[in-house]
């Protein structure tokens, strides 16, 4: 299964509806793995990256089966974000979409502190500064990125 079909495979409005698309997801990807011969060539990410990446934790001694696991990973991950963005009745993936299926799940836990949160937040058209100016900034001295602002809750 690709990316490619989660637009027609999965949707979801309910909690419910979610564990039912995740338990299908992982099922399907089980079989996927149990019927198909190992190819220790072809993989979907660069073993050189895989090995990398196995250099920070010395106890991962299996590069095809890291790859695999990554691979399932950014599935999953991708999975969880697309049913964010048709909740909110787009057909592109942002970052937001990422961010909030991290924050939906406690399997994504660990990610919350490198992903950035809905903390940037679009200014409206007006002066061209925003609120630059309720930030400190003075008038004259308004950051680069002059389009966003720190939202503070």
């Amino acid at each position: 299964m690709s990316v490619n079909n989660f637009e027609g495979e999965y949707r979801a409005t309910s909690d419910i509806q979610i564990r039912e698309i995740l338990a299908n997801f992982w099922k399907t990807h089980n079989l996927v793995v149990e019927s198909q011969p190992v190819d220790f060539k072809n993989h979907q990410l660069p073993l050189a990256r895989i090995k990398k990446v196995m250099k920070i934790d010395n106890g991962v001694k299996a590069p095809i089966l890291f790859a695999k696991a990554c691979e399932l990973f950014i599935l999953e991950l991708t999975l969880m974000s697309w049913l964010q963005t048709e909740e909110n009745k787009r057909r592109t993936l942002q970052k937001s979409d990422i961010s909030a299926a991290v924050a939906k799940s406690d399997t994504f836990d660990f990610l919350i502190d490198i992903l950035p949160r809905d903390e940037l937040k679009p200014v409206k058209k007006g002066d061209g500064l925003g609120n630059a100016h309720l930030m400190g900034f003075p008038h004259n001295a308004v950051p680069e990125a002059d389009k966003y602002i720190v939202r503070i809750d």
